[in-house]
């Protein structure tokens, strides 16, 4: 299924839940995903067209999709249980509500947010953490200015991913295969922060000693961990460290991204901002990749559509207009896209360079 949004120069916009869903039941395990092999969890026809998630013309005079909880929790027609924190959603409203008029530039800035809500609460922790790493002062110091903005260029950023990483897996690794088959696959974010708002949950107590670890305690080792790594990846100076060195945005290619040797050759790696609950979104890979920072899943188009003038409209696409790894015109956008720029969006440019002609023979 897809979320399709969707706007006309005469100032509608309509949202529609496009796809065929099955009916599935609200005892049906965990909203829709249950043990398939059991005859009490079959489906039992498909939810009809009119009654899939729909708006027209809000009275809020806006529509946002994120991959964010759509329907009510007990809605008749549960469509699944596997969807995103509301935090991208939660932003993007945010970013709406906090102005009266919206043009063309403020579109862009918003495409390319990378402010992540999910990091917030835990800020009082990460920087309160007391690491006893030879690497602890240099890093505490740049922590404290650190505001959950995932630029780029930011140090802060990647010691509150890495961090992050290394207290999720801290609380729930005992989760056993549970976890491991499921970490970066499934957001374990709004986990940690629910756990976290006890500073005495049993979660952040390590089962395999005999102590009894507050989430302090489980934040520290976090951090001496994760410093660990880091210096071991990108040296030994903190105030050199970027989120860009470990977050690079891969653009694969398919299906020689699979081939040894071949693979360096056609895919496309740049550093990219955000994280996996940023507007502008770069899923972390964590468990399933040596990079555990690295992106697979990023934007593949960006567009700003404009009614006042469609000759105005822009786009950027995260490689290339062509497929061919020879051709200029291969990666040709990717630094552009990585950036947050664009390109014209034009059916009638002033100046035509290249003209494709189709003969129908």
């Amino acid at each position: 299924m897809q979320n399709v949004v969707m706007a006309d120069s005469d100032g509608n916009i309509a949202y529609q839940a496009a796809g065929v869903a099955p009916k599935r039941l609200l005892h049906h395990g965990l909203y829709g995903v249950a043990p398939g092999w059991e005859k009490q969890n079959d489906w039992n026809g498909y939810v009809p067209f009119d009654h899939l998630p729909a708006s027209n013309n809000p009275e809020q005079g806006w529509i946002a999709t994120a991959n964010q909880r759509i329907i009510s929790s007990n809605d008749p027609n549960p469509l699944t249980g596997d969807r995103d924190l509301s935090a991208r959603y939660d932003r993007i409203s945010d970013l709406i509500k906090s102005r009266n008029s919206h043009d063309l530039e403020y579109m862009k800035t918003m495409q390319g947010d990378t402010l992540s809500l999910t990091s917030l609460p835990l800020l009082p922790l990460f920087k309160s953490s007391q690491p006893s790493h030879p690497l602890a002062a240099q890093a505490l110091e740049i922590v404290q200015n650190f505001d959950g903005d995932m630029k780029v260029n930011s140090p802060g950023a990647l010691l509150f991913n890495a961090w992050a990483d290394h207290l999720t897996r801290n609380l729930f690794s005992r989760l056993s295969y549970l976890f491991t088959e499921n970490y970066g696959n499934r957001n374990y974010r709004g986990a940690l922060i629910a756990q976290l708002q006890n500073p005495n949950s049993p979660w952040c107590d390590d089962p395999k000693t005999p102590a009894v670890e507050t989430c302090l305690e489980s934040s520290n080792k976090a951090f001496d961990v994760a410093l660990e790594y880091l210096a071991k990846e990108y040296g030994n100076d903190p105030k050199k460290w970027s989120w860009g060195q470990a977050h690079t945005a891969t653009s694969e290619h398919r299906p020689f991204s699979k081939v040894p040797l071949l693979g360096k050759l056609f895919n496309i790696t740049t550093p990219f901002p955000g994280d996996s609950n940023t507007v502008n979104v770069g899923r972390l890979e964590l468990l399933r990749s040596s990079n555990p920072y690295e992106t697979i899943q990023a934007p593949s188009m960006r567009a700003v559509y404009d009614f006042a003038d469609l000759e105005k409209s822009i786009f950027i696409y995260q490689t290339g207009q062509s497929g061919w790894v020879q051709s200029t015109l291969y990666r040709n956008m990717n630094s552009l896209w990585a950036t947050n720029q664009y390109l014209p969006l034009q059916m009638k440019p002033e100046n035509t360079k290249r003209q494709l002609e189709l003969n129908n023979r």
